[in-house]
């Protein structure tokens, strides 16, 4: 009996060498889990502290572009006001010189009619002295004829005169 005692003594403790030798094993495997875990676990960590970095990042970048989108939006704000003020002035500007341009029309075309006017005044006021001018052309020959006539008159009285002088003297 000593002998199945032994054995079934044996086989206890073999049995419980087995169940420690596996309990080693698992703890053994379950530590180096664990360690696996605490590596991946660390790992995980400095990624997520990483990744809270480049959020942190993203998030200063998102908001100095939202304010230089701001900037840019007051800037175009302002050129687009400053865009309607300035086609406003052209605009003002433009219809001014039309009035301008109109009324520079309207005096230039009361010049020409003016100066139409003067021009039809001139040339009949030219008529005029044409006319004067043949009338005292016309004149001037009459008188020179005239003269011519009274010399020519005067030249044969001269003559006659002359003559009866001549008559006078041979009688």
């Amino acid at each position: 009996m000593v002998d199945g005692h032994d054995s079934a003594g044996t086989i206890a403790t073999t049995a419980k060498l087995f169940e420690k030798e596996a309990s080693d094993k698992a703890i053994a495997n379950l530590q180096l889990r664990v360690g696996e875990l605490e590596e991946i676990e660390t790992m995980l960590r400095k990624e997520i502290s990483g990744l809270y970095g480049k959020l942190q990042t993203q998030k200063a970048t998102e908001a100095t572009l939202t304010s230089k989108l701001a900037s840019k939006e007051a800037q175009i704000e302002e050129l687009l006001k400053s865009l309607q003020v300035a086609d406003e002035e052209r605009e003002r500007q433009r219809a001014e010189a039309e009035v301008q341009y109109a009324t520079k029309e309207e005096e230039a075309n009361a010049e020409l009619v003016a100066a139409r006017r003067a021009k039809t005044n001139l040339e009949v006021d030219s008529m005029k002295y044409k006319s004067k001018i043949s009338l005292l052309e016309e004149a001037l020959r009459a008188a020179e004829l005239q003269a011519k006539i009274k010399t020519d008159e005067a030249n044969i009285l001269q003559e006659r005169l002359e003559a009866r002088e001549r008559d006078l003297k041979l009688k």
